[in-house]
């Protein structure tokens, strides 16, 4: 296993508002206790395919809840690719062609390489985490396809209150989202 590079210290100049004096800011990468990524199975054997395991692409992020995808692969698609079954409960993230999508994965599933499952630290609310990644602007490279590195998704600043005042600013999200929505 490759050793991870310690993130950089956060300057002054990196950040981008005043927060209150409890909260403090973070990179991603400081909270998320584990990073995954994906891949895809051989299209070319079929055995890969149409098994009983949801399988995400980037066409699957096109919600909240991610409770079914369009494909499934089989045991001997895992085994045989560099995809892994992330455990219902976290995080999936965009990192090519639908940069900024997130969603929520109510269900194990595989993922492929396009994505990030991101598992947080216990003493971080996940629909806190949710909320402010939609409010991230990456800025993807690539010649054929833009795309962000595992760098520049660790190294994105986020401001931590406290757990209470980060359930509490999702219950107030989750209140006012839907009237937002109304007003559309």
């Amino acid at each position: 296993i490759k050793k991870e590079k310690p993130l950089p210290e956060i300057t002054e100049d990196e950040i981008p508002f005043e927060i209150p004096e409890n909260w403090c800011w973070v990179r991603l990468g400081e909270i998320v206790v584990q990073n995954l990524g994906g891949g895809t199975p051989s299209k070319s054997n079929p055995d890969y395919w149409n098994g009983g395991i949801p399988w995400a692409s980037v066409k699957d992020l096109n919600c909240k809840f991610l409770d079914s995808t369009r494909d499934n692969i089989s045991r001997d698609g895992i085994k045989n690719s560099s995809s892994n079954l992330i455990p219902a409960g976290n995080l999936i993230a965009c990192t090519r062609m639908g940069l900024g999508k997130i969603v929520y994965n109510s269900i194990d599933v595989a993922i492929n390489q396009d994505l990030r499952a991101l598992i947080l630290s216990k003493i971080i609310n996940k629909w806190y985490v949710y909320y402010f990644y939609l409010t991230l602007n990456f800025n993807g490279k690539g010649a054929t396809v833009k795309g962000i590195s595992i760098e520049s998704l660790s190294n994105a600043l986020l401001p931590l209150p406290p757990l209470k005042e980060q359930k509490r600013i999702v219950d107030r999200i989750e209140v006012l989202l839907p009237l937002c929505e109304e007003l559309k």
